[in-house]
């Protein structure tokens, strides 16, 4: 999930943004991965700014991770909110960058290698989705 920010131009020539928090879901049919909003916020102009703060810090809690608001005027961290605390035996190996793997994506589906394997998967009955563990493979 993500917090999309779209503009939109009106009639008299003003750009107007709007916050979606959406998802991306696989086309059954293409393949392809489009945007499904799950709700709108609004005008951008007319969110309030604290309210998607406290989502953010809501979801932080959950998860167990500090955040921190850059634009605080105090420079208060969320991490003296909510403390994140890990297992004795999680460790941090690496961390990868997501770039290159959507790039990667895209040429995967532009070369029609998605949609040629899903072919073969489905001709052979195997109930595994094995494209998406052979472009895992392929990413690594």
């Amino acid at each position: 999930m993500y917090l999309r920010s779209t503009k939109r131009r009106n009639q008299d020539g003003t750009e107007v943004e709007y916050f979606r928090l959406a998802h991306n879901v696989r086309n059954p049919r293409t393949g392809k991965p489009l945007a499904q909003i799950i709700h709108n916020f609004g005008r951008a102009d007319q969110v309030e700014r604290d309210s998607l703060v406290r989502l953010c810090r809501s979801i932080a809690r959950v998860c167990g991770v500090a955040i921190q608001d850059a634009s605080s005027a105090a420079g208060e961290t969320a991490s003296s909110q909510t403390q994140t605390r890990w297992p004795d035996d999680v460790k941090l190996l690496r961390t990868l960058e997501l770039g290159p793997v959507l790039a990667l994506e895209a040429l995967w589906e532009r070369l029609g290698i998605a949609a040629a394997l899903q072919k073969i998967i489905k001709q052979q009955g195997y109930r595994v989705d094995y494209e998406r563990a052979l472009f895992g493979g392929f990413c690594h």
